[in-house]
C-alpha cells in the first residue's frame, strides 16, 4: 500500500523553498537533527539568509492532524538539481545545539548548578525558557559544582 502525505517547509524565505524529503534522528536524552532536502526555481538563494533563523517541516498525519519538526538552520547548502530546480539541503537542530558550539571555560564561584545553568541561558538569550526559574538544588547535592572550570560546550 502506498502512502500518499502532504509536507510543507515554513522558512523566512517564504515560498522561494519547497519541500522535497527529510531525514530525521530523534533520540531520548540527545538533540535531534533532521535533514530536509528542499527544492527552489532559484539557483543564487543568499544561504546566509537562512543560516541561524528558524524553520519548520509540518507533515500531514493520516488522521489529518499535522506533526511539526522545528529547528534552528544550523547548515544549509546547495546540493544539485532536480529537473528544472535547484536542490538545497538544510540541517535542522535545536536551539540548544549552538550552546555546543561554544568553548568557553570559566570559574563559577558560590553558585548552585542551576544557577550556572541559569546563568549561561540567559547570557545567549534564551529567554523563553520558561522552566529556569524551576530549577533548583536536589537534596543532597553540594550547592557549588565540584570541579573549578566548566565549559559550555
Amino acid at each position: 500500500m502506498l502512502l500518499s502525505r502532504t509536507a510543507l517547509f515554513a522558512s523566512p524565505l517564504g515560498e522561494l523553498l519547497m519541500f522535497y524529503s527529510m531525514r530525521g534522528q530523534e533520540t531520548l536524552g540527545r538533540l535531534f537533527s533532521y535533514e530536509v532536502e528542499l527544492l527552489s526555481p532559484d539557483d543564487s538563494i543568499d544561504l546566509s539568509k537562512l543560516l541561524g533563523q528558524a524553520a519548520t517541516v509540518g507533515v500531514e498525519l493520516s488522521d489529518g492532524g499535522v506533526r511539526e519538526f522545528t529547528g534552528f538552520v544550523t547548515e544549509f547548502a546547495l546540493v544539485g538539481e532536480h529537473g528544472n530546480y535547484a536542490r538545497y539541503r538544510a540541517t535542522l537542530r535545536p536551539w540548544l545545539w549552538f550552546l555546543g558550539q561554544n568553548r568557553e571555560c570559566r570559574i563559577f564561584q558560590r553558585q548552585s548548578v542551576p544557577d550556572i545553568v541559569k546563568d549561561l541561558m540567559r547570557e545567549r538569550g534564551w529567554a523563553r525558557w520558561t522552566r529556569l526559574d524551576r530549577l533548583a538544588d536536589e537534596p543532597g547535592r553540594p550547592a557549588a559544582p565540584a570541579t573549578d572550570r566548566v565549559g559550555d560546550g
